[in-house]
């Protein structure tokens, strides 16, 4: 807390300088008096009046002394006669007082100019001070205003490289499990031909190999085996049954598993020649493929091949052109 000192009182009272003063005045008054009356000239005029140099004649002078026995009146006679004697010498002295004071006022009134200049040049210089202040603060301002334009860019390019650093990490994240994730696709296996004798139906086999770098988690798939005209109509929408999930499996990289699924009855002689010919219809197995990857995604490959008989008793899986895409 500030403590509040007193205001000095600088103001004096006018009493003491007017007793000093007027102290000044009586000496002065009195040596002008010892001065006067210790001149020759005034000892002369007192002690012969009737010679005195004045206005008055001497039989005047005589009257006064008779009827002022204190003498009062014989002494001003005597200071008029000793100021007219002297009158060249009191207004010679006159003049220098004047001319003193005159170079007194002079002096002071230079001194209180000299200090006016002073005091109205420490303002100007204050007033320039306060202008530089104001110009630093202006340019602190300014800046600081600066600083502030450039933390927000560096925040703004914090933020966008952080934006790119996730961006970054999300697509190290996605190239790594695109890299390492298991891949599953299906090629053709074998056609395990009719047995009348045992009621064996045709049964297509098709092989689904982890083409991936990590393993195939909890693998099953669903498929369907049908003989169909080909090509296959546009309007197709590849049927699949969905019977309830009893196996599951796992897929090792660079690994399969053998999918099978027959034909759903028995054929006569000339409708196996048929699809054995290929030219009108054929023997088709599509179905969907269902896996964990080992980053814990579900994903699915999706497959359709008909067969095609080639000389000499050999078979080989074609992929159609719709139904064979993966996740």
């Amino acid at each position: 807390m500030t403590e509040l000192l007193p205001t000095p009182n600088n103001s004096r009272s006018p009493r003491p300088n007017r007793w000093r003063t007027g102290a000044f005045i009586i000496v002065g008054l009195i040596i002008l008096g010892w001065f006067v009356t210790s001149s020759p000239a005034f000892k002369e005029c007192v002690n012969h009046p009737e010679a005195a140099n004045t206005k008055h004649p001497p039989q005047e002078n005589s009257a006064v002394i008779s009827r002022d026995p204190a003498g009062i009146e014989l002494y001003t006679i005597c200071v008029e006669d000793w100021t007219e004697k002297y009158e060249g010498a009191i207004a010679a002295i006159a003049t220098i007082f004047i001319a003193i004071f005159t170079l007194t006022l002079w002096q002071a009134t230079k001194r209180l100019w000299e200090s006016a200049e002073t005091q109205l040049a420490e303002f100007r210089n204050s007033l320039r001070i306060a202008d530089q202040h104001a110009g630093h603060m202006a340019s602190s301002v300014d800046e600081a205003a600066r600083a502030a334009s450039a933390m927000e860019m560096v925040a703004e390019s914090f933020r966008k490289n952080t934006e790119v650093v996730a961006e970054m990490a999300i697509s190290q994240r996605d190239f790594g499990q695109r890299h390492l994730r298991a891949y599953l696709s299906a090629i053709f296996g074998t056609v395990v031909p009719q047995d009348d004798s045992t009621k064996w139906r045709t049964e297509v086999r098709l092989v689904l190999v982890n083409n991936g770098s990590t393993p195939a988690y909890d693998v099953y798939y669903k498929a369907n085996a049908q003989v169909l005209p080909f090509p296959l109509p546009e309007h197709f929408d590849f049927p699949i049954p969905d019977p309830p999930q009893t196996s599951a499996s796992v897929i090792g990289p660079h690994q399969n598993i053998i999918m099978s699924c027959p034909l759903p009855n028995l054929l006569n002689k000339s409708e196996i020649d048929e699809y054995t010919q290929g030219v009108t219809k054929r023997v088709y197995m599509w179905g969907i493929a269902y896996y964990k990857d080992a980053f814990g995604i579900d994903r699915t490959t999706k497959f359709c091949q008909n067969i095609l008989w080639l000389r000499g008793g050999g078979m080989m899986g074609v992929n159609t052109r719709r139904h064979n895409e993966a996740d």
